[in-house]
């Protein structure tokens, strides 16, 4: 009917162990889908130089004479 008591915890030790890890497979390259027309643009050498003047022509105000 009665308990005995004591200053004594009871304790248990317990060990657990994990699976090893198995190898992953390497992940797929990611490829997004295209959403739509590739498309592209030919800038030939002498226009970029064009549009750097009128460029800078809208940002200063003022007219360049290119030679």
């Amino acid at each position: 009917m009665f308990e005995k008591c004591s200053d004594r915890i009871e304790e248990a030790d317990v060990d657990v162990q994990t699976d090893a890890f198995l190898d992953r497979p390497p992940s797929p390259l990611f490829i997004p889908q295209s959403t739509g027309k590739d498309i592209a643009t030919q800038i030939e050498a002498g226009d970029v130089i064009y549009f750097l003047i009128f460029l800078f022509e809208i940002l200063i105000g003022e007219k360049y004479l290119v030679i």
